[in-house]
Formats: structure tokens, sequence, C-alpha cells
């Protein structure tokens, strides 16, 4: 993947945080879907990383590695799998399962989100 495809994907990436998750909301009663979200991203302790690897398990195993304070949240971008099937809902959702039984141990755990 070229870094300008990785650019664009985390520009759109905090645009989304920006303009949906940070937003008030009517139905939260002028709340933001994450009351944390913005605080956390003024303090830059997010941060977007797009996976360029083939291996997805061990591409998130390595950025986990590399999660150092005080960084609060990574968000893990997977955008071109070659084999987008073998990455669905449900297998995410495994995925993310299998890997927090590893990481509950070090207070850490993977949320799955999929389109």
């Amino acid at each position: 993947m070229k870094v300008e495809a990785e650019d664009i994907i985390q520009e759109e990436i905090w645009h989304w945080i920006e303009t949906i998750v940070e937003a008030p909301r009517t139905i939260l009663n002028k709340y933001p879907f994450c009351p944390f979200a913005k605080h956390a991203r003024l303090q830059n302790r997010v941060q977007i990383v797009v996976n360029t690897s083939l291996n997805l398990e061990a591409f998130i195993l390595k950025t986990i590695a590399d999660f150092v304070e005080p960084l609060a949240v990574q968000i893990i971008v997977e955008p071109n799998h070659p084999n987008p099937h073998q990455w669905s809902a449900q297998g995410i959702d495994r995925l993310c399962h299998r890997l927090n039984l590893r990481l509950s141990a070090q207070d850490l755990g993977l949320l799955a989100d999929h389109p």
C-alpha cells in the first residue's frame, strides 16, 4: 500500500471520529456517541494504524506490542485484504475474541467493527 493511500484512510477516519463519534446527538440528549473521544484525540492519545501486512493477526499483535503510553486507543484498519471473504464480521469477531483471551492479562482488549 502506498503512503498516500494510508494518509487518505487516516484522514477519513479522523473525519468520521470528529463528525460522527464526537458530535452531539439529539437522541442522546446532546451527548456524543463517545464522550471520551474528543478529549483523547485532542490529547494525542489516539493512533490510527493501517495494516500493510498479509497476516492481520500478526499485524494486530505487533501493533499492540508497540502500544505505549500515553496512547489510550489504537484503531487498526484492514483496508484491502487479498481474501475479503476471510474477514467477514463473524471472522473479525472470532479473531478479536481469541486475541482478547490472551490480551486480558495485559489489561488490553480489542473491539471489532466491520462495515
